[in-house]
């Protein structure tokens, strides 16, 4: 996914095991001749790795995925999305700032070399999930229900309402996420959602601090240090 506080502007490559390392990008779609990049954590399967890139121009976004067949020596173009996130422009600042109003960037998850997730937050908060199974040749999308309304705000840290930090998926239909809940700073706190049909509804899930610390099945996954379990896989 893509760092929602700090979207960076490049990744770094290592091939020497971690010795040293340098700053590396890709070229842009020519659809997209002109738009900032930021880049995601590349996700490896073997030898085969996907690499998500956002580029905005304005308040537009889209996310494109890279595929290296060498370890990621190499990168090609796989697909290209077109997303619904819409960035808001700072009327202080007179451009278009993700860092202030991250919830409005699109976030991503690579589950399979194959599919992929992408949720994305139109300027009125609400959420469209999009799904592809064959390596974006086709998407599938979703009006999320279940996920609280994004609300940006124009001074950085003092909102995050409907931020969402976190984005795992185990399948084209099982994914989780953590999002900010609340109206103010100060009654705000980071609630666990799930969902089991593509993205369409989403529920919230429960801490399970017994559960074992690698998950067991596809209902149960580790969002940072917080084991999680779905009521399915407690039963």
């Amino acid at each position: 996914m893509f760092p929602g506080d700090n979207p960076a502007p490049w990744v770094r490559r290592t091939t020497d095991g971690g010795n040293h390392g340098s700053h590396f990008t890709v070229p842009a779609p020519s659809t997209v001749t002109g738009a900032t990049a930021f880049y995601a954590q590349p996700r490896f399967f073997g030898q085969l790795g996907v690499l998500p890139v956002a580029f905005t121009n304005s308040s537009a976004t889209w996310v494109a995925f890279y595929r290296s067949t060498d370890s990621g020596i190499t990168w090609q173009l796989q697909t290209l999305l077109r997303t619904t996130s819409d960035l808001v422009t700072l009327p202080d600042a007179g451009n278009t700032a993700p860092t202030h109003v991250a919830g409005a960037f699109p976030v991503v998850a690579v589950t399979s070399p194959s599919t992929f997730w992408v949720i994305g937050t139109s300027t009125t908060g609400t959420r469209t999930v999009t799904v592809t199974q064959d390596s974006g040749t086709t998407w599938t999308s979703h009006t999320a229900t279940g996920i609280p309304t994004y609300k940006p705000s124009y001074q950085e840290y003092v909102s995050q309402e409907g931020f969402v930090s976190v984005l795992q998926a185990a399948s084209p239909t099982q994914a989780w996420i953590q999002v900010t809940e609340g109206s103010s700073i100060d009654s705000q706190s980071a609630v666990l959602l799930s969902t089991h049909d593509g993205g369409r509804t989403w529920t919230p899930l429960q801490p399970s601090p017994d559960l074992p610390s690698e998950p067991m099945d596809a209902d149960i996954i580790t969002l940072g240090n917080l084991r999680l379990s779905s009521p399915a896989a407690t039963r």
